[in-house]
């Protein structure tokens, strides 16, 4: 897989600086609140530091995705596969890809969204984005939206991330980000897409 950059989001700066150790190939940018933060980041860390608002985080999020996926060769109307596209920061991401010129396919369980999202996303842009209810834990049902569709890179948000839940419920938890991911990584590399963020 290609993957150009890592985005951190951190208060005390302590997690980039530890990331930064284990993929020193990768360039890491490091997101904080905090000034302070800011200013240890810009020590010789290996972090690219930038200062952000914990509230605006979701906007420098979906922008960077866009830009990776330019880094990456991914260029207009070339089309984005983006799991867990009906959840929060997914559909502002499609919204932002679709507005870049790209063709975008969204698979979602709708574990924690609706399909009425998709409808939002067609008043905002203009465009109704190809629609998959599917599961990453269902590997044919994964496998038969990249037979339908020729997809140039992947944007994957179907993450389960709810702390409290991740506690009462940590199997449920490893079963998706875990074995969801390695499905949707096999299944990409099955089909030859090797851009992933």
């Amino acid at each position: 897989f290609n993957v150009s950059l890592i985005i951190a989001f951190t208060f005390s700066g302590f997690t980039a600086k530890k990331m930064s150790r284990y993929r020193p190939e990768c360039p890491i940018v490091a997101a904080t609140p905090y000034p302070e933060t800011m200013r240890k980041l810009s020590l010789n860390w290996g972090v690219i530091p930038a200062l952000c608002n914990v509230m605006d985080s979701r906007e420098g999020l979906l922008n960077l995705a866009v830009l990776l996926a330019k880094e990456n060769g991914v260029r207009n109307g070339e089309t984005i596969l983006v799991t867990g596209g009906t959840g929060y920061i997914g559909s502002h991401t499609v919204v932002e890809l679709i507005g870049a010129g790209y063709e975008v396919v969204i698979v979602d369980n709708l574990y924690n969204s609706s399909k009425a999202v998709l409808k939002r996303i067609e008043k905002i842009t203009g465009v109704l984005p190809k629609f998959y209810e599917v599961d990453i834990l269902d590997a044919p049902a994964l496998n038969q939206v990249f037979e339908e569709n020729h997809l140039d890179a992947v944007i994957h948000f179907a993450g389960y991330k709810a702390v409290g839940e991740s506690v009462s419920r940590p199997l449920t938890y490893y079963q998706n980000n875990i074995a969801g991911s390695l499905n949707l990584y096999e299944t990409m590399l099955k089909h030859q897409a090797y851009n992933l963020v």
